[in-house]
Parts: structure tokens; sequence; C-alpha cells
């Protein structure tokens, strides 16, 4: 049965995804009034995403572009330009796979897997290790926490290493946009991952630094090969 409304409004009955997908003729009619409650439900079920990354501890690409370009959404004192560029940010951010945990764990895993194929590095066993020494440290064993409590340690490690890893990468392609190329991106990841691995104490800013000089090296070699279908989401639509 339909659900009916005491109050029916523009954006009653109308989905998230029906508002994302909405054509550009309606949209540019919209006014400022009809415009800010299309913009307020994706204002709210963005936020809502945003929570629920900062509850988990997460800090994925979405997130931090979101960031870059304003930080929390809202609809408050905008006009109707203002409006319509806050719309453009919560439709972007909801589109992104990594505007959820769920969608941010996945790709997190899939472009592991991937570095691992195609550069013989395996993050995860990295971060294995890392746990393995945090437990040496305690001077404890996996029996002695449990199995359980070693799988979370193990997903943090996991995590922590991966987003330092990223947050590089980002950090680095602001320096070089180079980077970004097709062909690079794997191949600056490595030099990324090895970097942190030997230097563990270095921070995002001082990786970039200090792998930026290679990166024209880098790009000479890798241009003569011919990856095809780089695939994982395009590398976080970066």
């Amino acid at each position: 049965m339909a659900r009916t409304y005491k109050q029916p409004s523009l954006v009653s009955g109308m989905s998230i995804a029906d508002i994302m997908n909405m054509d550009n003729r309606t949209f540019n009619k919209l006014s400022a009034s009809d415009l800010r409650k299309v913009v307020g439900r994706l204002v709210s079920a963005g936020n809502k995403r945003i929570r629920n990354l900062q509850k988990g501890g997460y800090t994925t690409p979405a997130l931090r572009g979101l960031e870059k370009t304003g930080g929390v959404l809202s609809t408050k004192g905008k006009d109707l330009n203002a409006l319509r560029s806050e719309y453009a940010r919560a439709r972007n951010f909801l589109a992104s796979k990594t505007s959820t945990k769920a969608g941010y764990i996945d790709v997190r895993n899939e472009t592991i897997k991937e570095i691992k194929r195609r550069q013989k590095l395996d993050i995860r066993a990295a971060a294995i290790n890392d746990v393995e020494t945090q437990l040496q440290n305690m001077g404890k064993t996996v029996k002695d926490i449990g199995k359980r409590e070693y799988n979370k340690m193990v997903e943090k490690a996991l995590d922590e290493r991966f987003d330092k890893i990223f947050r590089s990468y980002e950090t680095l392609k602001e320096i070089d946009p180079s980077v970004s190329n097709r062909g690079l991106k794997y191949q600056t990841l490595k030099e990324i991952t090895e970097t942190i691995t030997d230097n563990p104490e270095l921070n995002v800013d001082e990786i970039a630094e200090t792998i930026s000089d290679q990166i024209k090296q880098i790009y000479e070699e890798q241009a003569q090969l011919n990856y095809g279908n780089q695939g994982v989401s395009d590398f976080f639509e970066m």
C-alpha cells in the first residue's frame, strides 16, 4: 500500500536514488525553497554515513574528499547557487563506494589483492607482522588474547597501514599529478608501501616528499608497459 502524507512536499515519496538521478531540466527549474528540501534529504543521508564512518574509526577517500571541499554537509544559510553546490557535494559523496564502511572495506581488500598480484607486495602480511611484533612487545601470544581479539588487532593494523598508504598517495598526487596516470598508480603504491615499511616513523608528508623525486623515473619506466584494464574501482575515483 502506498504511503500517504498529511502535508506532501516535493520530496514526498522520493528515494535518495530518485533525488540523485533527477534530470538536469527538472533540477535547474527548482526554486530555492524546493531545492532546499531536495538537498536536505541528501544532506541527511550523507551526514548519517559520515557519522557511521567516524564512529567506526574509518577515514576513507570519500570522507577525505568531502572534508577538503567544506566538511560536514549542510543547507543552513545557503542561497540557490550554494545549495546547488551542496547538492553536487552530497551527490558525489553518496555515489562513492567508500562513503560506507562496507564499501570501503570491499574496495580496500580488492585493492590490496591487486597490489599483491601486480607488485608482489603483501600488505595484509605486513599488518599481521605488525600485530605479532606488538604482541611480542607485550609479552603475549594469540592464545593469551584469544582469536577474536587477535583478528580485531589485525583488522586495525591493516586499516592503519592501508590508510597511511593512500593518504601518502593523495599527498603525492598534489605534488605531482602524473602519479594518477593509469600505468603509474600501482608502481607508485609500491614505492609508498616500501617506504612505509622501511621508515615507519615517517608521516604522510615526509613519505610523499621522500619518493617525489623518483616519480619521473618511475613514469618513464611504466610508460613503456601496457597494463590494460586496471580495475578496482579506478583507484577510488582518484
